[in-house]
């Protein structure tokens, strides 16, 4: 074999090493960016008018969209356009466990599937589906999506999937890939917005993180068997976690205001029916103590004295004293 002038072999060394400096710069390029929480923005459009019924969820920059809404009202969504389009969807309800029923699917005609979902499963109370505005998302796209959300949801195990048959991987080439990959990471940063926790890590606990800041208080109901967890920030609000029990049935003597906050709750998802009580199937900020005691209780009460600190404290003495 002839052996390489001196020259080329120079020539290729330096080409090598060229390759080998943009490879390691590409490799710590992409490994800051994954680090970094970089800020983004969210629109949410409320098509009919009414915060109940159909939401559209974009971000800045991304040409995804998302479409959110209750079960009840899909014959008033279900001719909405994008749903007419390829896109993969998330149906949930609360299940006998603690933990949301999912079920993770795709059609290549979003309506079609839906349809067929509102006739044939029971446990679904709410609906988000994700689509794109530029009608880029072919059958082999919303297939991977699919697989991809099944397999994290498999294993964050912060639900329970209805699904009866786990996809493989399937294939896509390798640009393909990566685009879709963008598209499923924007998908995951908006459902959080909409009270949609179960692709999430939990870190620290099955149903919230501690709190960074504000005091940690509880309700806990003996009796009737009822313990809720949230967190007192400002002095006056109360958000309550996720995974909270509060009492499914309410005294007469209930406040008008405590009631009616209740069936909203109810009626928009944020209380799921668990059978013997209700669960907060997303945390949920109340202006004031005592709402969100008469909420969690199913009576009026004096919040101030009923929401604790871990050492039995109440938090009206708790702030009284700071």
């Amino acid at each position: 074999m002839a052996s390489q002038p001196q020259h080329a072999l120079a020539q290729d060394g330096i080409r090598s090493t060229s390759n080998n400096i943009r490879c390691k710069f590409k490799t710590v390029w992409v490994s800051i960016l994954s680090a970094m929480a970089l800020p983004f923005t969210v629109k949410v459009f409320v098509a009919t008018g009414d915060p109940d019924g159909l939401r559209v969820i974009e971000m800045g920059g991304w040409n995804g969209r998302g479409l959110i809404f209750p079960r009840n009202r899909f014959s008033d969504v279900k001719d909405y356009e994008p749903l007419q389009n390829a896109g993969v969807y998330i149906l949930w309800g609360s299940g006998l466990s603690r933990l949301p029923e999912v079920y993770i699917g795709e059609g290549s005609k979003l309506v079609s599937r839906l349809e067929s979902h509102v006739k044939g499963m029971a446990f679904w109370s709410h609906c988000v589906a994700f689509t794109s505005t530029d009608k880029m998302l072919t059958k082999a796209h919303v297939q991977y999506l699919e697989w991809a959300l099944l397999s994290r949801a498999d294993e964050i195990n912060r639900c329970q999937l209805e699904n009866s048959v786990s996809p493989k991987e399937p294939f896509l080439p390798a640009m393909d890939k990566a685009d879709t990959n963008i598209f499923l990471n924007n998908m995951l940063l908006c459902l959080p917005i909409i009270g949609v926790s179960f692709f999430d890590e939990a870190k620290s606990g099955p149903t919230h993180p501690l709190p960074v800041r504000g005091l940690e208080v509880f309700l806990k109901a003996s009796k009737i068997g009822i313990s809720a967890r949230g967190v007192c920030r400002t002095g006056k609000r109360i958000k309550v976690f996720a995974g909270s029990e509060a009492r499914k049935d309410e005294v007469q003597s209930i406040d008008p205001s405590v009631s009616k906050m209740r069936k909203t709750l109810v009626d928009t998802g944020a209380l799921e029916d668990a059978g013997s009580m209700f669960l907060f199937a997303q945390d949920h900020e109340f202006l004031s103590p005592s709402m969100a005691g008469g909420v969690v209780l199913g009576r009026s009460c004096n919040g101030w004295k009923k929401w604790k600190d871990s050492r039995g404290r109440e938090l009206g003495e708790i702030l009284k004293a700071n």
